[in-house]
């Protein structure tokens, strides 16, 4: 049987239809008509291209054929198959063979026969286990099982941006040598300000309730151990400032394989939800304990419990408590015993060697170490090759041992005590200097900010690494530079909206409205913006801004209460603008997990009645001119509203321009070619119809 009856087999059995890969037409998982033929032969991607093509697009089944009629790639994404088909082991020419967003328990043996097999893409399922055979296949050049609630390899292993195969069998060689369970756990504090997060981390650790505790001033570390199962697992408890302004540090640290408790005032009517949206936009779905404090004072105070645990099920206790009485502490206990459960990969087998470099950080007395002190404490027990390297200090970061970024500027400084960080940031923050001047700090200044005082001298930030501080408030853009020797952190912007004049004529709106608007995203895309910002007309919570090359201006404006950004945009290329600031938006927005939000366009002569403005391009690419808007009587005109009717045509130069501008805002480590693919999966929000955008973008990366 050769290959194309062994795939006529395989489509009678899994009741599909394949398309061959030369029919294909499009690239990436936004892209649109994509069995349509381009007629332009400048289009980019009017030819398949196997490099460029991601195959993460669910219910597309493809497969290549060489000239000797062989099948070489095969492609069963997004079937809800629970098992490989036998079908598949025939082939045995096969070189790729993809398999997301499947069911798949266990990864088949069957693989082990394929001779040729390079590639196996198997992300997005259900497996626990991966054999050995798998791993050490003697072909195989790439696996990919990310997305796959594995119970004995580490996430760190085959985390994003990693070479799985090498790392995998790194680490499975590193076990040789013997292993030992890792049992440790991250639990964050959070809370507003007063509500007793310190005071919960004494009790839980066996100390006395202080009536008069301090404020926390960045972060609190204590170890808590407890006996589960005949086994100690240790609970690293993080206490962090209550502080609004300090939130935004929370990213620094707020990760993976973490249990979250949050603490509530009970004399104050807190806002659960509040705290519930900012750990599930850095913490994913890890699991929440919620403490409600000062019951002595408030006994009759509680929370809609069933309503909250229905709209976050990560939620797994509801814990009344009384600081001060010492009671409900033991409740909170056994609320982290239960959260366990839902912490992966805690039982994980670490290689002894990996323990060895652990226990030499933790007992190092430096606040930090460079990377090759680190690199030449790794190989000093053991640890030889970069791939193991990193993935213990990504695990290392989780953990909360060390605090390490990828990022080139910071990637030299490996901090062994996080509150090192988290107080420079609070003594900057906090500064007079930094108060007196709204916002804005001399680079000069820092060095006075941070030297170590008689009464709060516990830290010393030698010269060398003022400039990690800064670049690590740049990172997470809480500050950014405005001139070589200035700073500015959004956070302490006048909260004045100044005055100013914005042309009422031909303007275009547009609400980007969210079910939580964490604080950040506004100092964010000020942050993002600041090139742009008109005249310092920049707010705590807006600002005004325009492009030369479009000539067109636009106002910012975030509202907390309404949980909105207000967008005005007016000039000539007000659409092609608003495709700037909308992609900037979105940029951002992805940087927090499961964050949902709406962009809309109001209609301005009614009342309350908004266009999903994803709506309006899909009516427009359809070539549909007006339609009647679900509140109205009356029929509105499509591209009117999407602020193109009367724009004039956008030129390659300023294409070109646009480009450059947005290529610099995606600030990693990709290249020029995967950013500007990146961009171009926002289409069609770039510049309406009748501009072949996929062709000028391969022209501006020959330009490159």
């Amino acid at each position: 049987m050769n290959d194309l009856q062994i795939l006529k087999k395989l489509e009678e059995k899994l009741n599909i239809k394949f398309g061959d890969f030369s029919e294909w037409r499009g690239i990436g998982k936004n892209t649109t008509n994509r069995n349509e033929a381009s007629s332009n032969e400048n289009d980019i991607f009017s030819k398949p291209d196997k490099h460029k093509l991601n195959i993460d697009l669910a219910a597309n089944q493809l497969y290549t054929i060489d000239k000797l009629g062989e099948i070489t790639e095969l492609f069963l994404n997004g079937l809800h198959l629970n098992t490989i088909p036998i079908e598949v082991f025939e082939l045995k020419n096969l070189k790729r063979f993809d398999f997301v967003d499947n069911e798949l328990k266990e990864i088949p043996l069957g693989f082990v026969s394929l001779e040729k097999l390079e590639s196996l893409t198997l992300f997005e399922n259900k497996i626990e286990e991966i054999p050995i055979e798998i791993i050490f296949h003697k072909t195989l050049k790439k696996l990919d099982v990310s997305g796959n609630p594995l119970t004995s390899i580490p996430l760190e292993v085959i985390g994003p941006g990693r070479d799985s195969l090498t790392s995998l069998r790194n680490y499975i060689n590193s076990l040789s040598e013997g292993t030992k369970n890792l049992n440790e756990v991250k639990v964050i504090i959070v809370g507003d300000g007063g509500s007793g997060k310190t005071s919960l981390q004494k009790l839980l650790t066996s100390e006395n309730f202080d009536p008069n505790e301090s404020q926390t001033h960045g972060i609190n570390i204590k170890h808590l151990n407890m006996k589960i199962n005949q086994q100690s697992v240790k609970y690293r408890l993080w206490d962090f400032g209550g502080q609004e302004i300090m939130h935004a540090t929370h990213q620094f640290f707020l990760s993976r394989r973490s249990i979250y408790v949050i603490i509530l005032n009970a004399r104050e009517e807190p806002n659960p939800e509040y705290w519930l949206n900012h750990i599930k936009s850095f913490g994913g779905n890890s699991p929440v304990i919620i403490a409600i404090n000062k019951i002595d004072e408030n006994p009759s105070y509680d929370i809609n419990r069933l309503f909250l645990k229905e709209k976050y099920p990560n939620i797994i206790e509801f814990i009344k408590i009384s600081c001060s009485e010492n009671k409900g502490i033991d409740l909170v206990k056994v609320g982290l015993k239960k959260a366990l459960i839902d912490i992966k990969n805690l039982n994980v087998a670490w290689a002894l060697s990996w323990f060895k470099v652990k226990t030499h950080l933790e007992n190092m007395v430096t606040n930090f170490i460079s990377y090759d002190e680190f690199t030449e404490i790794c190989v000093i027990n053991g640890i030889h090759d970069p791939s193991s390297q990193n993935t213990l200090v990504e695990y290392l970061n989780d953990l909360g041992i060390i605090l390490h970024f990828k990022d080139f500027s910071l990637s030299d400084t490996h901090v062994l005590d996080p509150e090192w960080v988290t107080y420079a940031v609070y003594k900057i923050i906090n500064s007079k200097q930094l108060a007196e001047n709204h916002g804005v700090l001399k680079l000069s200044q820092i060095r006075n900010i941070l030297k170590p005082k008689e009464e709060d001298g516990k830290f010393k930030y030698p010269s060398i690494q003022l400039n990690y501080i800064i670049e690590l408030m740049i990172k997470f853009e809480l500050c950014f530079k405005i001139s070589e020797t200035e700073i500015l952190i959004p956070d302490l912007l006048a909260v004045q909206e100044p005055e100013y004049n914005l042309p009422e004529k031909d303007k275009l709106d547009v609400i980007v409205s969210y079910s939580f608007l964490p604080k950040s995203i506004m100092p964010r895309l000020i942050v993002n913006l600041h090139n742009d910002i008109n005249d310092n007309l920049r707010w705590r919570t807006g600002l005004v801004i325009s492009d030369n090359i479009l000539k067109s201006n636009a106002v910012l404006k975030a509202d907390y209460e309404q949980k909105e950004i207000k967008i005005t945009v007016t000039g000539s290329k007000k659409r092609d603008y608003l495709a700037v600031i909308l992609f900037i938006i979105r940029r951002i927005n992805s940087s927090f997990i499961g964050l949902e939000y709406k962009v809309n366009i109001p209609i301005a002569e009614s009342n309350n009645v908004r266009v999903s403005h994803s709506h309006l391009l899909t009516l427009e690419s359809k070539g549909i001119s007006k339609f009647i808007p679900d509140g109205l009587d009356y029929e509105v005109n499509v591209q009117e509203m999407l602020g193109s009717l009367q724009s004039s045509r956008t030129t390659e130069e300023e294409i070109f321009a646009i480009l450059d501008k947005l290529v610099t805002k995606l600030d990693d480590q990709s290249s020029v070619a995967e950013k500007v693919n990146e961009i171009v999966q926002i289409q069609p929000n770039f510049f309406g119809l009748g501009i072949n955008f996929n062709a000028l973008a391969k022209k501006y990366l020959k330009r490159k």
